[in-house]
């Protein structure tokens, strides 16, 4: 034996210790391990610097940026109310209800909602306007690909809506949705098109309900499906499972890329034979 078992076990806790130069510092006898930082000192530090970290996923620090996000989003339904049946109108919020509202106008109008309205169709009371059917994004795509079948934001955001419902049957529609990528990608080879109404409605999503799993499913599907970004599409496919595991519609999607991946699908080979 190289010692008594019954040796004193030093106490795991740190003591306040002082250095040849008078200096102060905290030692654990237990491990060894000596600091300058208290343990509530570096909890303190260990926080900021996971703030900091959370912070750069969701920040937005181009107030041009900011600015040009927030006026897309306040006309998109006074303008679309205004002209129903124009490209613009019925696009922007189809992408509107898509990224910032889950697909769909609420079934009752809060006031601020009639005031959007009655702004757009340009009456003074709501006893001087049609009654209210609330739309759908899925709908207004639709409609913006009956008015120009080749517009290729309307086509990246209907394959996005189409793959997060996870609706059967699941091989059909990833093949469809990847058809209209596939177009749009060939219309907006760069995405420039698309990047607007990325920063401004999906990414966005992200910023003002950083908890949202669903919004988490949609950036993922995009940086996997339009961007072909793979690693920003695993770490929002974790950070989605991480906010809400018993996600479907996420999990899903989640298994699917997996698949996808372990077949090869994302190889540098693969996507160039697609381009």
């Amino acid at each position: 034996m190289l010692g008594s078992s019954d040796a004193p076990i030093a106490p795991d806790k740190w003591e306040l210790r002082k250095g040849g130069d008078g200096s102060e510092y905290y030692y654990n006898p237990r491990t060894g391990q000596s600091s300058w930082l208290t343990l509530s000192e570096a909890a303190v530090l260990l926080q900021r610097a996971w703030v900091r970290k959370k912070a750069k996923d969701f920040a937005v620090t181009d107030w041009s940026t900011m600015i040009r996000c927030l006026l897309v989003q306040k006309r998109a339904r006074p303008a679309y109310y205004a002209a129903p049946h124009k490209l613009s109108s019925c696009l922007n919020f189809a992408l509107y209800l898509h990224g910032l509202h889950d697909g769909t106008e609420p079934e009752v109008e809060d006031e601020e909602m009639v005031a959007e309205r009655l702004e757009g169709i340009g009456v003074a009371s709501i006893e001087d306007a049609a009654p209210w059917v609330p739309v759908t994004a899925a709908t207004l795509y639709d409609r913006a690909l009956e008015l120009a079948p080749e517009q290729p934001i309307a086509l990246f955001g209907k394959a996005i809506l189409m793959l997060e419902s996870a609706a059967y049957p699941r091989k059909k529609l990833w093949r469809l949705a990847q058809s209209m990528i596939s177009d749009a990608r060939a219309l907006d080879p760069e995405r420039k098109c698309f990047a607007v109404a990325e920063q401004a409605f999906f990414y966005w999503r992200l910023v003002v309900e950083p908890g949202d799993a669903t919004a988490m499913l949609r950036y993922a599907l995009l940086h996997q499906c339009i961007n072909n970004d793979f690693p920003q599409a695993e770490k929002w496919y974790a950070k989605g499972l991480l906010a809400e595991p018993t996600n479907k519609y996420l999990r899903a999607n989640y298994n699917d890329y997996m698949s996808e991946r372990a077949s090869g699908m994302y190889s540098p080979e693969a996507l160039a034979a697609q381009r």
